[in-house]
């Protein structure tokens, strides 16, 4: 069986898009913009959005 027939697909979101996400996810979990909060939530997303220009 083909291991890539179950890649997930990912959502295409604008870089301004992806950044009004990261503020909401900062002020939905009272967390400060912090490099590692950063790097976690793009961790996080990485395999569920593909940022497009």
């Amino acid at each position: 069986m083909d291991l890539n027939a179950f890649q997930k697909v990912l959502v295409e979101i604008s870089k301004d898009d992806y950044e009004y996400l990261y503020e909401m996810y900062l002020k939905e979990n009272e967390v400060p913009n912090l490099k590692s909060v950063r790097i976690g939530f793009d961790r996080m997303n990485s395999t569920k959005y593909k940022i497009i220009d």
